[in-house]
């Protein structure tokens, strides 16, 4: 989902909802939203499935890497929950 796409799905929420995380699709978890980081965020899926999130600058770093031959990084937004 892109950030185009939730704003849009949010627009007519109730702004003083809070915001809870559901931990996976089966719903074994829940966290309330602590925070979003969006600024220099990438994602990357590997051939295997897995998935690996870095930043720019460290993706840069390790390039030849673990990380650059198995993931394609993106941009991305990332919602963390409370510890």
């Amino acid at each position: 989902m892109k950030v185009s796409e939730l704003i849009e799905r949010l627009i007519s929420l109730d702004p003083d909802l809070q915001v809870i995380l559901q931990r996976d699709p089966e719903g074994n978890g829940y966290s309330p939203l602590s925070g979003v980081d969006g600024e220099d965020v990438l994602y990357g899926e590997g051939d295997d499935g897995g998935m690996a999130m870095s930043t720019q600058d460290l993706a840069d770093e390790i390039e030849g890497g673990y990380f650059s031959e198995d993931h394609e990084f993106h941009p991305c937004v990332v919602l963390f929950p409370e510890n």
